[in-house]
């Protein structure tokens, strides 16, 4: 098998998503620490209030709102987007291309049909035709594999990252909330949940690409209809 990656081991993930996580967490800190009891630092996830007093729980701060309303569950996902969103819209971009090269196909295959149709043309033009048939061919098959190889890996670390939040979480959690959360919970949440969130990943673009790649191919069509009417109404 081939070796992994440093950047796809586990403790590389948790280790950008923990860095990743402080920076966010340093703006609502200061804002929560300015307006009542100051917070420490630590990996604590809340606190509450107990005879006066801020005693730490573990009611998670992701639950909590800051003073401008933004819960802390946002944080997190902007955590997230750091530590993956730069090679998931390399990803993109390998399947944008992708769809370019696609949708040139039909149009270099209609000038090689042109070519063949007309004798009077130069024999330069087919050959480049057909090398262009060629090298978009082989693009797209390389650009697809592209894409689908990024969104794997995206949706493995986020997998990763995930998985180590709710393994460290059932580390720290506290008597009071493990009778709330059952241990069927937590396994369901890591086998479960985290593979459909690399589903997700994966098929996330086919919501925004597939209306542009119907409006395409419906413009296209126009076009083809367009010419074909312009020619019987000169016949």
């Amino acid at each position: 098998m081939w070796p992994l990656r440093n950047q796809d081991s586990s403790i590389w993930i948790m280790t950008d998503l923990e860095k990743f996580w402080s920076q966010n967490y340093k703006e609502p800190q200061e804002e929560l620490s300015g307006s009542g009891p100051s917070l420490s630092h630590s990996r604590s996830l809340s606190w509450s209030w107990s005879g006066g007093s801020a005693v730490l729980t573990e009611k998670t701060r992701l639950l909590s709102k800051n003073r401008k309303g933004q819960g802390y569950g946002l944080l997190v996902l902007r955590a997230l987007w750091q530590s993956v969103g730069t090679y998931f819209l390399c990803g993109t971009l390998c399947l944008l291309l992708h769809e370019t090269f696609m949708f040139a196909v039909p149009q270099v295959l209609s000038l090689l049909l042109a070519f063949m149709r007309d004798k009077d043309t130069e024999m330069w033009k087919g050959f480049m035709f057909a090398s262009l048939l060629f090298l978009l061919s082989c693009l797209q098959s390389l650009l697809h594999h592209q894409y689908m190889f990024h969104c794997f890996t995206v949706g493995m670390r986020l997998k990763t990252a995930v998985m180590g939040l709710v393994y460290r979480k059932s580390l720290l959690i506290s008597s009071a909330a493990r009778r709330r959360c059952t241990l069927g919970e937590i396994i369901n949440l890591v086998s479960a949940d985290t593979q459909k969130l690399m589903d997700f990943v994966v098929y996330f673009n086919c919501l925004w690409i597939a209306p542009i790649e119907i409006a395409l191919c419906f413009y296209f069509l126009w076009q083809v209809e367009k010419k074909k009417h312009d020619v019987h109404l000169m016949l």
